[in-house]
This record gives C-alpha cells, sequence and structure tokens, in this order.
C-alpha cells in the first residue's frame, strides 16, 4: 500500500507526496527529507510501515499514530495523510474534519445537558481561534496564484526528479508553464499525469521528440532519407534521394509546423546518380576498383564504372 501525505494549509498548502514504507524527517531545514518553508519548531520524524500505518514524533512530541483522512495540526500547519488510491475528501472537507469533531453520545439527563452545552461553547470558542491559522487552506488557490515563485521551484524539482532535461519551467505574469522536449509520448504522459496529481496550478506544453521524427518521416515517404534527433533541439535530415527537390520542398512546408522547441532543422539532401544507382531487388553484388557489377534475379548483369570520387 502507498501511503500519502498532504498539507492542508501554510506556503505549500495543496502539496501531495506518496510515501514509501520507511523514516522520513519532515521541516524547514534543507537537509530534511520532506522540506516545508514555514514548518513551526523542530522537525518532525515520520515513520511508514509495510501496512501503511504511519507514525510521528520529535523532540517535543511522544510518538503518536496518525489516523487515516484525519487532519492533524502543527501550530499554523495542518497535514493528513491516507491511501494514495483511495479517493480523498477535498481538502475543505478534511480541514471541516478538524474544526467539527464527532458530536458526543445524545444526553439522558438535564446535567448532561449542561455538560453539553458547556463542551459545545468551548468547541466554538477553540474554532474560532483556529479558524484564522486555517485560512489558507480555503484560499489554497488564490495563495498558489499569488506565490508563482513556489510552483516554479516544485515544478524545477519535478523535472530534475523525472530526468527531463530538454524540458524547463517558465513564469509568464503569474501562470507557470513547463516547455521544452522529452524523448517520447510516454514521458509525456508521464510529467502531464505528475503535474496534474502534484501541480495542478502548472501548466504543460511540450514537444516529443519521436513524434518530430515521425512527422518527418511521414512527410518525406522516403526510405532513402535518414531522419536524427541531434540534441538541443537540433533535427537532421540526411541522404541521397531520387526525389531530392521533392524532399527538400517538403522539409520547407512542414517546418513552421513543428513548433517553436525545434530549434533548428539542418538538410543534407543529394540528388541520387541514376547510373550509380542500386537495383531494387538483386541476388549479386560486387565492387570493385571503380567497376561496380550487380546481377538481378531475372539473371540481368548490370556492370557500371563509378566516377573516381564515387569509387572511393
Amino acid at each position: 500500500m502507498t501511503m500519502q501525505l498532504r498539507v492542508l494549509t501554510g506556503t505549500h498548502a495543496g502539496a501531495r507526496l506518496d510515501l514509501a514504507p520507511g523514516r522520513y524527517t519532515l521541516g524547514s531545514d534543507p537537509q530534511t527529507d520532506i522540506r516545508i518553508d514555514d514548518w513551526p519548531g523542530c522537525s518532525l520524524s515520520i515513520e511508514v510501515d509495510q501496512d501503511g500505518q504511519i507514525r510521528y514524533s520529535s523532540d517535543t512530541l511522544p510518538e503518536t499514530s496518525f489516523v487515516a483522512f484525519q487532519p492533524v495540526r502543527f501550530g499554523p500547519l495542518v497535514l493528513c495523510v491516507g491511501d494514495a488510491g483511495a479517493d480523498w475528501p477535498d481538502d475543505v472537507a478534511l480541514l471541516e474534519r478538524l474544526l467539527s469533531p464527532a458530536p458526543p453520545p445524545a444526553p439522558r439527563t438535564s446535567r448532561r445537558n449542561i455538560v453539553r452545552t458547556a463542551v459545545g461553547a468551548v468547541l466554538a470558542l477553540a474554532a474560532a481561534a483556529l479558524l484564522p491559522s486555517l485560512q489558507p487552506a480555503f484560499l489554497s488557490d488564490a495563495a498558489a496564484r499569488q506565490h508563482p515563485e513556489t510552483a516554479v521551484n516544485q515544478a524545477k524539482g519535478l523535472l530534475k526528479q523525472l530526468g527531463f532535461r530538454e524540458a524547463h519551467v517558465a513564469q509568464v505574469g503569474t501562470r507557470v508553464l513547463i516547455e521544452g522536449l522529452v524523448p517520447s509520448s510516454a514521458d509525456a504522459a508521464r510529467l502531464r499525469a505528475q503535474v496534474r496529481r502534484y501541480h495542478p496550478g502548472v501548466a504543460v506544453n511540450v514537444a516529443v521528440v519521436d513524434e518530430v521524427v515521425a512527422t518527418l518521416r511521414d512527410t518525406l515517404a522516403d526510405p532513402a532519407l535518414s531522419v536524427r534527433y541531434e540534441g538541443n533541439g537540433v533535427f537532421s535530415v540526411s541522404g541521397s534521394s531520387d526525389y531530392a527537390e521533392r524532399a527538400s520542398r517538403r522539409i520547407a512546408d512542414v517546418r513552421s509546423d513543428l513548433g517553436p522547441e525545434v530549434r533548428a532543422l539542418h538538410v543534407e539532401i543529394s540528388q541520387q546518380d541514376p547510373s550509380i544507382k542500386t537495383p531494387d531487388n538483386y541476388d549479386a553484388a560486387l565492387l570493385a576498383d571503380d567497376l561496380h557489377y550487380v546481377e538481378t534475379p531475372d539473371g540481368t548483369k548490370h556492370m557500371t564504372s563509378l566516377p573516381q570520387q564515387a569509387a572511393q
């Protein structure tokens, strides 16, 4: 079972992190496993068991078990854990659980009515005192818009984690975008899934290397030509073709459709010389000095003299 930790309030309100079994440290120190910039006090130690049980402790807190989908307050911050694959309530519903604990059983005597009234008054006062510190959670979307630099840093961390070196993060006004190139369609889908799950305020607009290569090959429709990705947004088309002029024209037509992530397209296409072209089907071939010999399936023998440069 994979458990998930969610931050419901504070600077990182809305952040989510899957927790594999093991021990983690959480705090504001850069050396902690899980860093929360506005974490109050000393670091928290979190231990996740194989069966999904999670316990926490610190220098000032005894070891205590988290209860799934029951938020826990640490000063102005509220954390919650649960099964990553489960249907989670939204953040507001989770915070309501913290503010509105289950009511006690119905009283049977007037004395219990008095006690219930007193407890209700205390809970109301506690909720009133807690509400100001929980406001960031109810306004988590607004907070994310007010702090785009936080989203930028989180998106950069995600790209580093996934190993997408040719993708980058850009900030346009209050919008945060992931742009650039990723190797395959599967990589693009994995990136979008991670962003949708953990950073829903970030937009993804990446080009896929394999798709660009496939587009060029389909456009050329010439197996004699080679299409390659050279790196850093540079693609190349090379080879010798019977239809070199047509190929160059098709590349010019498709170039503007490839998008800005394709920084350069190097084209080296030469016209195939008919005198040295090998038949499409042949049983044997021999190249010796400047003599080119080919025998086709019908028994016809083709012998041509190559130009000195071609023979070399």
